[in-house]
């Protein structure tokens, strides 16, 4: 199943994405995560 799979590492590659963004702001990402 490629596609699942496709859809994992995208997942992957948005929390990775939000957690930078989220450092860069000196905020938590659960704290980014609850607004």
């Amino acid at each position: 199943m490629p596609y699942l799979q496709q859809i994992d590492q995208l997942q992957a590659h948005c929390l990775e994405y939000l957690a930078d963004l989220a450092n860069l702001h000196g905020v938590s990402l659960m704290a980014l995560m609850q607004n």
